[in-house]
């Protein structure tokens, strides 16, 4: 019954962040810190025989972000992946950063009266798990808010997700082969200081 009522507060907190959108308290976060912070629990709520890596750049810079609302981010793709790799032998789930050297938002900026185009460096944090991928039918329902492809799944982990990571000037990706995995890309815009 508690585990039912823990589930429940969870859900309702989901919803009404997902309707109000959070409250952004930006800081200089090293992105880093926070995948570790995140990590020190759900290596605890791995299943038994996953191995999760990491692959960290630490050359990296800082990123202008609401360390809460990021770790909410990290934690939600850590389980999707740890609970894709469930019954998997061998599993992997691999967390990595890097600069974003693929990727470039062209921002607008007004000079002197006329709109010119600024580029935005961004880091990737990837997400990469061995399990049996998703579905391509799938794909383009992800990020949609109640779809789920889980029996007690909410369906709102990558809608809150996707919401937080455009709050804060970012995107999310996902790459995925049946029978390969998936591998998910958070990029986030380096803070300007």
């Amino acid at each position: 019954m508690i585990r039912e009522i823990d589930r429940l507060s969870e859900l309702l907190g989901q919803l009404l962040q997902l309707a109000a959108g959070p409250r952004l308290e930006l800081r200089q976060v090293n992105v880093h810190k926070v995948l570790t912070e995140v990590l020190l629990l759900e290596r605890e709520a791995a299943p038994s025989g996953v191995k999760i890596f990491t692959q960290f750049d630490p050359s990296l810079p800082v990123v202008s972000g609401d360390e809460a609302q990021l770790a909410q981010v990290f934690r939600n793709l850590i389980k999707n992946g740890l609970q894709a790799l469930v019954g998997c032998r061998g599993g992997m789930l691999t967390i990595s950063t890097r600069m974003a050297t693929d990727f470039h938002l062209v921002r607008l900026k007004e000079q002197a009266g006329r709109k010119a185009a600024r580029r935005g460096r961004f880091l990737s944090i990837d997400f990469a798990d061995n399990g049996p991928g998703i579905a391509p039918e799938r794909l383009p329902q992800l990020f949609t808010p109640f779809f789920t492809s889980k029996s007690r799944g909410t369906g709102l982990g990558l809608a809150v997700s996707q919401r937080i990571v455009a709050q804060h000037g970012g995107t999310i990706r996902v790459e995925s082969t049946p029978g390969q995995g998936a591998l998910f890309h958070v990029y986030l815009p380096v803070a300007v200081v």
